[in-house]
C-alpha cells in the first residue's frame, strides 16, 4: 500500500505538461484521461466523425477530468488549459 505522499507523487508523475488551447481540437489517439481547466467560459465536444449537439459548458475557472476514448477528438470553443 502507498501512503498519501506516494500516491500524490504517482499521480503527478503520470500527467504530462499543460498547454493553453483557444478554439482548437485535441487530435484523436489512444485512450487517455485529460484535465481541462477553463480560462474563459468554454464549450467542449468529444466526438468520432462529425461533431453534433451543443457540447458541454465548462464555466471559467472550473476544472474537470475527462476520459477520451481511442479514436475520439476533443474540440474546445473558448480558452482552456489542457493537461494530457
Amino acid at each position: 500500500l502507498c501512503d498519501r505522499r506516494q500516491r500524490q507523487m504517482c499521480i503527478r508523475d503520470r500527467i504530462g505538461t499543460a498547454q493553453d488551447i483557444t478554439d482548437g481540437t485535441l487530435p484523436s489517439g489512444a485512450s487517455r484521461i485529460i484535465r481541462i481547466t477553463a480560462v474563459t467560459d468554454c464549450r467542449l465536444w468529444q466526438y468520432r466523425g462529425d461533431k453534433t449537439g451543443n457540447g458541454v459548458l465548462l464555466p471559467s475557472g472550473q476544472t474537470e477530468y475527462f476520459s477520451v476514448y481511442e479514436g475520439y477528438s476533443i474540440e474546445i470553443s473558448g480558452t482552456a488549459n489542457v493537461m494530457e
